[in-house]
């Protein structure tokens, strides 16, 4: 990186790992515990894979990705590393121990969860739902069933919109109804008394 700094620039669980290993003298697959980079290395590789599939944007992105973790990292600081002071980054452990949950959350942290559901389920069909970053602009649309008229979207009870095609901003999880009025049947009656 051109730092000049010592590394490593993270670190992870490296020391009694379980791992599945094959024996050097033919027996069978066991599993065994080790300890070294080459525990601590798959531990960050995992990290990454579950990064980039929370977020596929970030695919390719090594240098973006790697600084997620670098500042998601919880630090463990050292006074036996050239100095009297304990400092982070520091020549023994980074910027700090793995930590995959912050990171992930970091990800996830510009993201909101809009959900949409019908009422009576069979009302109508319903679109725009989902998980979109934070202040993107989001439609949400219901489409009526044959027979069923749309009525509202209301939230926690509360009228939000009269149209069925509701846009807004994404500042926060929502959770809308679409509100939908059933088939009005009224009983024919014939004039011989019986009814159909």
């Amino acid at each position: 990186d051109g730092s000049g700094r010592l590394k490593p620039d993270l670190t992870a669980p490296g020391v009694g790992v379980r791992s599945a290993g094959r024996l050097f003298n033919g027996q069978p697959t066991v599993n065994l515990t080790l300890s070294g980079t080459s525990m601590a290395a798959p531990h960050v590789a995992g990290a990454v894979a579950l990064l980039w599939s929370l977020e596929p944007g970030l695919i390719g992105k090594v240098e973006e990705t790697e600084q997620i973790l670098l500042d998601s990292a919880v630090a463990v600081p050292s006074a036996d590393c050239l100095s009297d002071t304990p400092q982070s980054p520091n020549p023994v452990y980074g910027y700090g121990r793995l930590d995959v949950l912050k990171a992930a959350q970091r990800v996830l942290g510009n993201r909101v969860a809009i959900a949409v559901e019908a009422f009576p389920p069979e009302g109508g069909v319903l679109t725009g739902g989902g998980v979109v970053a934070s202040g993107s602009l989001v439609t949400v649309t219901a489409t009526a069933a044959p027979g069923y008229t749309f009525v509202n979207w209301t939230e926690r009870g509360v009228e939000v919109s009269t149209e069925p095609l509701y846009a807004f901003t994404a500042q926060e999880n929502r959770r809308l109804a679409a509100n939908f009025r059933p088939p009005l049947w009224l009983p024919v009656i014939s004039r011989q008394g019986g009814a159909r």
